[in-house]
């Protein structure tokens, strides 16, 4: 299987559930960022372009579905995934630790630049409450959702890279 036929089944599903399933919950801060943790796993356990496309792909879905200005949620998303796909997998691999702090800044940063958009657009936001009733939650349950799909996203990767021939 190909990332890009990965991405294919698991993207359109992700912003589904994210943008019509999620919503219904009773508790409105037990709402994941499913399309986040999901493409930022796959950037934390494979820095390559494919990635970056999941990010842009996903970004886009979110944006269609969204109540928000278009390309708000692409960008954020975005910014993230570039971000990870800079540092790398070798320091990502390096420690089982550091995906999980890579993922309490990605949480913080999409957020952060996604109530940035939204302030730009003309929204009225309190940055405190925000940050208490959206922000700080999603950090808490999107890094709690990581100890599960980082895992399984480096398995993957893993298992579809290609195959190397030493000399």
């Amino acid at each position: 299987m190909t990332p890009l036929l990965l991405g294919i089944g698991l993207l359109p599903l992700a912003a589904l559930l994210q943008s019509s399933v999620l919503p219904q919950l009773p508790f409105p801060a037990l709402r994941p960022d499913l399309m986040l943790v999901i493409v930022l796993a796959w950037n934390l356990a494979r820095s390559r372009t494919d990635g970056l496309l999941w990010a842009f792909a996903g970004g886009l879905m979110l944006d269609t579905f969204s109540a928000g200005p278009f390309g708000a949620l692409l960008l954020a998303l975005f910014v993230v995934c570039l971000a990870a796909n800079f540092i790398g997998t070798p320091l990502w691999d390096a420690n089982p630790l550091l995906p999980l702090l890579g993922t309490v800044a990605g949480v913080a940063l999409y957020h952060a630049i996604y109530l940035g958009v939204l302030l730009l657009w003309g929204w009225q936001l309190d940055w405190r409450s925000a940050a208490s009733s959206v922000v700080l939650p999603a950090v808490f349950l999107d890094t709690a959702l990581m100890l599960l799909a980082y895992p399984l996203a480096r398995r993957i990767a893993r298992r579809i890279a290609a195959p190397q021939v030493s000399l």
